[in-house]
């Protein structure tokens, strides 16, 4: 059975805290009494691991929105990182990604403190998966599969090493949420727990429980024999903690909303790849309209879209002006569909990759002419040898990226467009309708 502990929580001026890293009270920085705690057991895991080599301990953070997941796992990797050289970190989170631009899942090696919000750090994973949407509401089983390929490598990589883990998780808890949660504790097997509840209902998830994660696996298939659960020998280590509003208070209204900070870390992520040449560039469309680009001919890449259909027909207009994840994938799975007659066009998939991301970039524009696509990116020459598929999501590119400047025309904007026409605008979401339940 699982061992549960539960407390108030105190004041303790140790740590940094709150969403940005940072939260400062009258006597200094103040940090949860327990979480204090809970990071002195893990280092004592961590050392009884490596005494009786057995595996490092796995700990997963889970909880609803806005309870402090993000910042607990801030906290207690830097806390981790002052006694230790290295930890792993699991991100599984395609909203708010840690270290990443959003929809990535990622795996990465951390040795280095976390300071900040997450698009002050970003950073190159260790291994990365382009989800290519900021919710798994649409490809549950495709999210699972990019999870349990992830923790491969993980096994893989890091735990012969003796790295511990931490997982941080999404904040939907609720329905399919639920379900995902208790797919992936089943999954992983975490030795360590970290439950956040709040006073609000809608953020909890019910208790953890034997009852809960004792249903039938469903996700065995996806990973190697050595990888697979094995749910009789499994006894984690539970804490509930309270959420940080408790604790601190409510967040104020003025705080970054999920968009927002959605936004702020795709923008840092761009801005790596539009300032790699134009560091004297102030404004973002200044720097997007001056980039340098690379040439890639069609052939040399597979295009994809991910979690919708569109005809081959439209892919190029569909990936001009787009922000893709670049990847590399096995060329055995790509379809040819030019033939003989158009040797050098571009080649499909019809699957959704569960590919290794390398990096982003812009299509600045495609040449129907030359058959090349036009790639703002910041890879080097080298990384670029290895790229052979695009892959296009949700991301798009701000409108700030796009604003005109002066008097001349700006690419992908234009004014000549009516959206009287029926169709010709995003459809509104019915939030006065209910649901059949």
């Amino acid at each position: 059975g699982t061992q549960s502990h539960n407390g108030t929580q105190s004041l303790h001026t140790l740590r940094l805290w709150d969403e940005f890293g940072l939260m400062f009270g009258a006597s200094g920085c103040l940090t949860p009494h327990l979480w204090e705690e809970i990071s002195q057991e893990m280092k004592a895991a961590i050392q009884s691991a490596a005494t009786a080599d057995a595996a490092p301990p796995v700990l997963l953070v889970c909880g609803g929105k806005d309870v402090g997941k993000s910042s607990f796992c801030r906290f207690l990797s830097n806390s981790l990182l002052n006694s230790y050289d290295k930890i792993a970190f699991l991100e599984t989170d395609v909203g708010q990604s840690e270290f990443t631009a959003p929809a990535v899942l990622a795996l990465h090696s951390l040795d280095e403190p976390i300071i900040g919000p997450p698009f002050t750090h970003q950073r190159d994973p260790h291994f990365g998966v382009f989800f290519g949407d900021v919710s798994p509401a649409d490809r549950p089983t495709f999210y699972l599969r990019c999870i349990a390929h992830l923790y491969h490598v993980y096994c893989e990589s890091f735990k012969p090493a003796g790295l511990p883990l931490i997982v941080n998780t999404q904040g939907w808890v609720q329905g399919m949420g639920l379900g995902l949660l208790l797919e992936i504790l089943q999954l992983l097997q975490p030795s360590h727990i970290v439950q956040f509840q709040s006073e609000s209902a809608s953020k909890n998830l019910p208790p953890l429980s034997d009852e809960l994660w004792s249903k039938e696996m469903s996700l065995g298939s996806f990973l190697p024999e050595h990888c697979k659960p094995v749910l009789d020998t499994w006894s984690p280590h539970v804490w509930c903690l309270s959420s940080a509003d408790l604790f601190y208070g409510a967040a104020s209204s003025s705080q970054p909303s999920a968009a927002t900070l959605r936004h702020l870390s795709l923008i840092a992520s761009l801005s790596s790849v539009l300032s790699l040449h134009n560091s004297t560039c102030a404004l973002p469309e200044e720097a997007l309209r001056l980039a340098p680009t690379v040439a890639i001919p069609w052939h040399q890449v597979a295009i994809h879209v991910m979690h919708c259909s569109v005809a081959r027909s439209q892919m190029l207009y569909a990936f001009n002006g787009s922000v893709v994840a670049l990847a590399k994938a096995d060329a055995s799975q790509f379809i040819s569909v030019g033939g003989e007659a158009f040797p050098h066009a571009p080649r499909f998939l019809d699957h959704d990759p569960l590919v290794h991301c390398l990096g982003f970039g812009i299509v600045r524009a495609v040449d129907m002419t030359n058959g090349l696509f036009h790639l703002i990116t910041d890879l080097t020459a080298e990384q670029l040898l290895s790229v052979n598929l695009l892959l296009k999501g949700s991301l798009e590119l701000l409108p700030s990226f796009l604003q005109k400047i002066g008097e001349e025309d700006v690419p992908y904007l234009s004014n000549q467009f009516s959206t009287s026409v029926m169709g010709a605008t995003v459809l509104k979401k019915r939030v006065n309708l209910k649901r059949r339940r």
